[in-house]
């Protein structure tokens, strides 16, 4: 199926119900979600993080955008990068998730942040807050 089809945003939203479902059932597991951004914020080590997003990309019949994907460890030696079938993930100290930059170290993490909708026909506006916590240190 082609970018822009009418089915296109349907079978988005049905493929995320199923990932956050399936996330809802892991220990230390939780998904970050805004339109089509998405950060799996897991509890374990980077190889289970591997092994659960292999198993979910290989079930889902999707493809991992590996030019955007990155993985980070809150104060861990653990792997520089790891393998999804043929696509490397490299590891990163910090990245961007809507706006706010989330840092390994837990030193420059925004504590809020706030997303904007223009007003619809209604004149409502859409806020979405959210809280990052800091990583803690082992």
């Amino acid at each position: 199926m082609h970018q822009g089809s009418l089915l296109s945003s349907y079978l988005f939203s049905v493929i995320l119900d199923e990932l956050s479902a399936s996330v809802q059932k892991l220990p230390q597991a939780w998904l970050l979600m805004y339109a089509d951004d998405i950060a799996l914020v897991d509890g374990t080590k980077a190889h289970q993080t591997r092994a659960r997003m292999e198993g979910g990309v290989k079930n889902s019949g999707l493809k991992l955008n590996v030019a955007k994907t990155e993985y980070m460890a809150c104060n861990s030696t653990d792997l520089k990068s790891f393998r999804i079938g043929d696509d490397t993930v490299e590891r990163t100290d910090n990245f961007r998730y809507l706006g706010s930059v989330l840092d390994a170290s837990g030193t420059s993490i925004a504590t809020s942040r706030s997303v904007y909708q223009r007003p619809g026909r209604n004149g409502a506006r859409l806020r979405v807050s959210f809280v990052t916590p800091k990583c803690r240190s082992s």
